[in-house]
């Protein structure tokens, strides 16, 4: 053979072997894992207008001794003394608001033998005034309940019948209450450790402050609440 026809034809032939092993297809690799794209959660807005553990005296509420009593703040809760009879004692959150549920677990400390006392929430109060106004949801360490509107210090009844109504819902004496007032536009709930005591309409105030409050009905015997785990919600 022609010794000068040999590397021509030994490259032509590397040339088609080159092709022909580029042609086969090659297998696809099955243990690489998919790409997943990242998820964003979505943004909750939270319902919580207001809460308080009272674990910190700088939470904003009011604090303050009075002719008729003092509030403030004591260890882990917030307090409200009451030294004259028949007087409305509050201490005022300084947080406006229009519709809220409002929820707050309440407890009589110290007050009358017979347990004639008043205590609770005041949601929709005009602060600035001298008088009560606002809407006050109290229950009593003997087993009562009411329900008013307050303007001009004058108190009317929500409720149908008796100003004061007894509930078996209702802690007596020094046991804890979980207390749960709904003002949601015109209309009021009133709730008790889950039990619904009252439900209804007004329109008097649409806005305003919130407030805890204690009062005794008897004469020369001073009375002490404490209230503690304060939540303020949208409805």
């Amino acid at each position: 053979m022609n010794k000068k026809m040999i590397f021509p034809v030994l490259a032509l032939a590397l040339a088609i072997l080159a092709c022909t092993f580029n042609s086969v297809t090659q297998p696809t690799p099955t243990n690489v894992p998919p790409v997943v794209q990242p998820t964003v959660p979505p943004v909750v807005q939270s319902n919580v207008l207001f809460q308080d553990n009272f674990s910190s005296s700088n939470s904003g509420w009011e604090v303050g001794d009075y002719a008729s009593g003092s509030v403030g703040y004591g260890n882990g809760y917030y307090f409200v003394k009451t030294t004259k009879k028949g007087v409305n004692m509050y201490g005022a959150a300084f947080q406006t608001m229009t519709d809220a549920v409002i929820e707050v677990d309440a407890t009589e400390v110290n007050g009358p033998s017979n347990n004639n006392t008043g205590y609770g929430v005041v949601c929709r109060l005009q602060s600035g005034t001298d008088a009560d106004m606002g809407y006050y949801f109290r229950i009593s360490g003997d087993g009562y309940y009411s329900a008013d509107v307050a303007s001009g210090g004058n108190f009317t009844t929500l409720l149908t019948g008796d100003d004061w109504q007894t509930s078996s819902a209702i802690n007596q004496g020094s046991a804890t209450n979980h207390i749960l007032v709904s003002c949601n536009g015109n209309h009021f709930i009133f709730e008790v450790n889950g039990v619904t005591l009252f439900e209804g309409d007004d329109s008097t105030f649409v806005s305003g402050d919130v407030a805890l409050m204690g009062t005794t009905y008897e004469d020369s015997t001073s009375a002490e609440f404490h209230f503690n785990n304060f939540v303020a919600s949208r409805p």
